[in-house]
């Protein structure tokens, strides 16, 4: 699942604070790829600031994404319909970039919490 990179003000507002207090947060990487934490790790690298990195133990990468970024991010329902719909090309906890799909698109919605389409 990818949510919409960070741009502009907002994406210059995080390498600013981790230009200023470092990365707070590590950067998560599950069977090698960022499972969670590309705009850190951009920002890191905007900031010249050494990103940190944890591997994923979990067993359910996809509601790991899902918890650590639709919450935190405030997407709204045109946003999350969004990712329902990039969520249908994936394999449970792969990026969109990377695989071919086997989400349907009546999971997706209500793992986004939208509505399903009829």
């Amino acid at each position: 699942m990818c949510s919409p990179l960070l741009e502009g003000p907002e994406f210059y507002r995080l390498v600013a604070d981790i230009a200023e207090h470092g990365l707070l947060n590590p950067i998560t990487l599950y069977q090698g790829k960022i499972l969670d934490g590309r705009n850190r790790e951009r920002a890191c690298h905007a900031a010249k600031v050494k990103p940190r990195y944890i591997q994923y133990d979990g067993n359910d990468p996809a509601a790991f994404v899902l918890s650590q970024n639709l919450a935190r991010r405030h997407l709204g329902p045109s946003e999350r319909t969004m990712v329902a719909a990039r969520m249908t090309n994936l394999k449970w906890g792969q990026r969109a970039d990377r695989v071919e799909g086997s989400i349907d698109l009546s999971t997706a919605a209500k793992l986004v919490n939208v509505a399903s389409p009829q």
